[in-house]
């Protein structure tokens, strides 16, 4: 529960130093930071807590994280994991 505080708090303190930079404070999108938070919020809970999500992201990692350092890339030659 600390770490997810902690996590609140930080982009609280994101949201907080953007608003304080901002040329203008009062014409700050608030309903563009809001929505945005929204839709990570909706795409955690489905990602994370639905099995189906979880099957979909582990896959597209899997297969990006293979391909991307592969033996045959140029990737994998340049840190010489190969």
């Amino acid at each position: 529960m600390e770490l997810k505080l902690i996590s609140f708090f930080g982009c609280l303190t994101m949201i907080a130093a953007a608003w304080a930079i901002s040329y203008n404070r009062k014409l700050f999108p608030w309903r563009t930071v809001v929505w945005g938070l929204g839709l990570q919020f909706v795409l955690a809970i489905l990602i994370l807590k639905t099995p189906w999500g979880a099957d979909f992201f582990v896959l597209n990692f899997s297969t990006t994280f293979h391909h991307r350092f592969d033996s045959h890339s140029g990737l994998c030659r340049l840190y010489k994991f190969s």
